[in-house]
C-alpha cells in the first residue's frame, strides 16, 4: 500500500468513527418519571450534546412531557433560557430527590444579562424541565424523592 493510500484510509476511518460517534451521541431516548401524581414522558439528556441543545429549537412543551438532563457528577449547573420561546419549571435533583424548585423559569429577555440565568441552591445531578405550572399542579416540594 502506498503511503498516499494509506493516509486516505486512515482519514476514511476516522471520518467513519466521528459520524457514528455523533449519530450515538444526538439518539432520543426517553424515560417515564412520576412526578407528584402523574407520569411524564421526558426526553434524556445524558451527554454534552444533548445537554447543550435541550429543548432549544421546540416552539412548546406538550402537557406530561419535558427533558431530564443527567449530569456524572453533582453541582451548581447553570441553566438558562436564552433563545428559548416558552416558560418551564426546573427540577432540581440530586439522586432522585428533590433539592431546588424553580417555578416559571422565564426566557431571557434582549439586554437583560441576568434574566434566563438560572442555578439551584444546593448541588445537583439530575435536572428536570416540564411545562410551567407543573410544581404548582404536583404540589411539589423539596425533599419529595422523583419516582419511575
Amino acid at each position: 500500500m502506498t503511503r498516499n493510500k494509506f493516509f486516505l484510509a486512515i482519514f476514511i476511518i476516522i471520518v467513519v468513527v466521528t459520524i457514528v460517534l455523533n449519530i450515538y451521541q444526538r439518539r432520543v431516548r426517553f424515560t417515564d418519571l412520576k412526578i407528584g401524581s402523574h407520569y411524564y414522558h421526558l426526553e434524556i439528556a445524558d451527554n454534552p450534546a444533548k445537554r447543550q441543545e435541550g429543548l432549544l429549537g421546540k416552539e412548546s412543551l406538550p402537557k406530561d412531557e419535558g427533558m431530564i438532563f443527567l449530569f456524572p457528577y453533582a453541582d451548581r449547573f447553570i441553566f438558562t433560557m436564552e433563545e428559548m420561546k416558552f416558560p418551564i419549571d426546573i427540577i432540581w435533583l440530586n439522586n432522585g430527590k428533590v433539592v431546588d424548585l424553580t417555578p416559571n423559569a422565564s426566557p431571557a429577555e434582549l439586554g437583560d444579562e441576568i434574566l434566563g440565568h438560572y442555578i439551584p441552591s444546593s448541588s445537583a445531578n439530575q435536572v428536570i424541565e416540564v411545562p410551567a405550572g407543573t410544581i404548582s399542579k404536583e404540589n411539589l416540594k423539596i425533599g419529595d424523592v422523583i419516582q419511575k
